[in-house]
């Protein structure tokens, strides 16, 4: 397995209350995944198709808010390469490594999988 490094988090991303009836929803590699009644549905203005959620604790951990339901990303994460096939324990269930994939690991201890595409956008190295 790869070793972990860290980054910085950047970008502006939307977000709004799941619901009080929580949801079920899909991710990439087919997954289902539970947001609970207080998470938050989170999505780039430049892609409001593409949403995922995260617990209001992680919102308020790892976002500021600028207003009109928009949240500036802050803080490092860890990251490393993801192994095609791989099965991460995230917030929201059992989630499934795609090719290509980097895993995520928040200060919370809360590991997730994002997309080559949307790391390269959503994540810078540190300097450190």
């Amino acid at each position: 397995m790869s070793e972990w490094q860290q980054y910085q988090r950047v970008g502006v991303v939307c977000a709004e209350p799941v619901g009080a009836e929580g949801a079920t929803w899909q991710a990439s590699q087919g997954d289902s995944l539970t947001a609970s009644p207080g998470d938050y549905w989170v999505w780039s203005p430049d892609n409001p198709s593409d949403r995922w959620s995260i617990n209001a604790s992680e919102l308020a951990a790892t976002y500021r808010p600028i207003g009109d339901g928009r949240y500036e990303k802050t803080g490092t994460v860890d990251a490393r390469v993801g192994i095609e096939g791989e099965v991460i324990d995230s917030l929201e269930g059992p989630v499934t490594v795609g090719r290509g994939d980097m895993v995520v690991r928040a200060p919370s201890g809360a590991t997730w999988p994002v997309p080559a595409e949307r790391f390269a956008q959503s994540y810078r190295p540190t300097t450190t």
